[in-house]
């Protein structure tokens, strides 16, 4: 991404074409030493390039505060506001006509992306904005283990489950117990998140109903399992959401 975000710059993305053959050009450098690292990196090869000056522009973190800034600069018409900035890919739509038709200045470029991710920043034929940078999942996985099982590195999610389910199993019976560790692992990341929702829900419950349940003769059981159990089925359904998500996230302990 070193190499595209540089020729972007000098594209610029705002609409203003003074702005294009300006000498100093305003961009978007988001908070973080990696980021900062990151943006001098390219204002350096980016001044080196060019002779123009690259300027950083602090904008809000929050994604809707960050929208309607925009809107408002646009609707403005401040053309010394900001030339490059990150975009979220459903705001390519909304800012379209403050946008440059970058088409002609990034084919070159074009097929160093995903092409579904490409698409999403083109709105009616025209180029306006280029990928930064995507959430993707990774797939880690041991080759010793593989190669032992006589297993090639999974490629469907039928796959994954079959082979993984092979390797566990084996193992396990081979003597190695600890491959249950990652279930206990992900169990103690994610209870917290059930306790949550589950307590919330449990607190807006009112007593009078399982009181209602004791003097009609239910006991304990079926008062639990007839009253509070039912009324407690949204924290449970949204803690095993978030559990689910949160599992899901968590490569560092898989």
């Amino acid at each position: 991404m070193r190499r595209v975000i540089p020729g972007l710059v000098a594209a610029t993305l705002t609409l203003t074409s003074s702005l294009v053959h300006a000498d100093t050009l305003r961009m978007e450098c988001p908070p973080g030493k990696e980021s900062r690292q990151f943006c001098n990196d390219i204002k350096q090869q980016f001044e080196a390039q060019t002779g123009h000056t690259l300027k950083f522009i602090d904008l809000p973190p929050a994604s809707n505060e960050k929208l309607s800034l925009f809107q408002q600069i646009f609707a403005a018409k401040d053309s010394g506001a900001i030339d490059l900035f990150l975009a979220d890919t459903v705001w390519i739509g909304v800012l379209d006509k403050h946008l440059l038709d970058l088409t002609d200045s990034v084919s070159d470029i074009r097929n160093d992306f995903f092409p579904n991710a490409f698409q999403n920043d083109i709105v009616n034929g025209r180029v306006k904005a280029i990928p930064a940078y995507m959430d993707a999942g990774a797939l880690f996985y041991r080759k010793d283990l593989l190669a032992k099982y006589g297993q090639k590195p999974p490629v469907t999610w039928s796959e994954l489950t079959r082979i993984a389910t092979l390797i566990q199993q084996g193992e396990r019976e081979a003597g190695h117990q600890n491959f249950w560790g990652l279930v206990f692992a992900h169990v103690i990341i994610t209870v917290p998140y059930v306790v949550r929702t589950v307590g919330a829900t449990l607190a807006e419950i009112d007593v009078s109903y399982e009181e209602a349940a004791a003097t009609l003769g239910a006991n304990r059981s079926n008062t639990f399992l007839r009253v509070t159990l039912p009324m407690l089925r949204p924290g449970l359904i949204a803690g095993a959401v978030f559990s689910a998500i949160m599992s899901f996230d968590e490569f560092t302990v898989s």
